[in-house]
């Protein structure tokens, strides 16, 4: 065998697998956008910070809520992990946004219930794999289109079609807000997230509060600003560019402050 070729083979080996314990994202639509959206989502810009030396698993599934993960929770976690590596270094959990639909909507959570399965997700996660950290992610606020006057409907273009008045109306998409949920009763949720994590009193649960994310972290009490917080969204709910590439930094920054140990 050549110099050459041993070089090549022994260079892919090293880099072929990671040698720290991975890292497992779970959540809802936006998490599953963190690697499929048409920019960098959220979790390929993870990836791509903590190549070669770890993997990031995302396992978000678009419309689901804590009730959906939490009969799923602990495959989640056993599915994920590799023979050479018997704990994840880090769990993600960013949900919320779902369970904070108004109540009649099929997805509702209550309170109540949705303060359960955090707490379920905790003391399993805890009990069975006591190495892993957990950080518990707060839901941003969505923006409804209740929010905006009638003339501002969200409209872009997505293509060209002459109609009979020449006016481009064809393809055109209506990308409107949500006004199944509001930034009112998603609050409720954060302030559960928050309380969940502080609760725990554990050095293995934090939290990171997407609110203080986007209105700064310089007072006690956070104010919602519509604006500021649209400017994070395609549609009032689900990361644009900016949003991605702005939860990934304050992720990174989260760990940092509360684990220094798993070298983000």
């Amino acid at each position: 065998m050549s110099l050459l070729l041993f070089l090549a083979m022994a260079t892919a080996s090293c880099f072929s697998w990671s040698n720290k314990p991975s890292i497992l994202l779970v959540g809802d639509s936006i998490t599953q956008g963190g690697f499929n959206g048409g920019h960098l989502g959220y979790a390929a810009l993870l990836s791509a910070h903590l190549n070669p030396s770890r993997d990031v698993y995302n396992r978000g599934y678009s419309g689901y809520t804590t009730r959906d993960i939490a009969p799923m929770f602990s495959d989640l976690l056993a599915t994920t992990l590799t023979a050479a590596h018997s704990h994840h270094a880090l769990v993600v959990v960013f949900l919320g946004a779902n369970d904070a639909v108004f109540p009649g909507k099929p997805q509702h959570v209550p309170l109540a219930r949705f303060e359960e399965h955090l707490l379920a997700f905790t003391v399993h996660l805890r009990g069975t794999f006591p190495a892993s950290k957990l950080l518990l992610v707060s839901p941003a606020p969505p923006v409804a289109e209740s929010e905006f006057p009638r003339v501002n409907l969200g409209l872009s273009f997505q293509g060209r079609e002459e109609d009979t008045d020449g006016i481009n109306t064809g393809l055109l998409k209506r990308h409107r807000r949500p006004n199944d949920r509001n930034h009112t009763v998603t609050r409720l949720y954060r302030d559960i997230v928050l309380r969940v994590a502080k609760n725990a009193a554990s050095e293995h649960v934090g939290a990171m509060d997407t609110w203080r994310m986007m209105f700064g972290e310089d007072t006690n009490e956070v104010v919602y600003n519509r604006d500021v917080a649209d400017s994070f969204y395609g549609d009032g709910l689900h990361y644009n560019e900016k949003g991605d590439a702005t939860h990934y930094s304050y992720l990174v920054k989260s760990v940092r402050r509360l684990w220094p140990e798993l070298g983000f």
